[in-house]
């Protein structure tokens, strides 16, 4: 989880350094894919049967996803 947007005033937040995740990936000669952004509901939806991508299409964390899917897919 990279981030958190603020569902009141739309600002985002980190939730951790970005930093180590790209060093590790850069040290290892690999591309980083993604960065999640954190959405309170991820857990509750998956639980329920429903994962993210398909109760909430539109959020920042279904399209991350979808563009994570798209490249692990290719």
């Amino acid at each position: 989880m990279a981030g958190h947007t603020c569902e009141h005033c739309g600002k985002p937040t980190s939730l951790f350094d970005p930093e180590p995740a790209r060093r590790l990936a850069e040290d290892a000669g690999v591309p980083l894919w993604a960065t999640i952004p954190f959405h309170p509901d991820i857990a509750a939806h998956t639980d329920a049967g429903h994962p993210i991508v398909a109760a909430d299409p539109d959020s920042e964390a279904a399209r991350a996803f979808m563009e994570l899917a798209e490249k692990v897919a290719s």
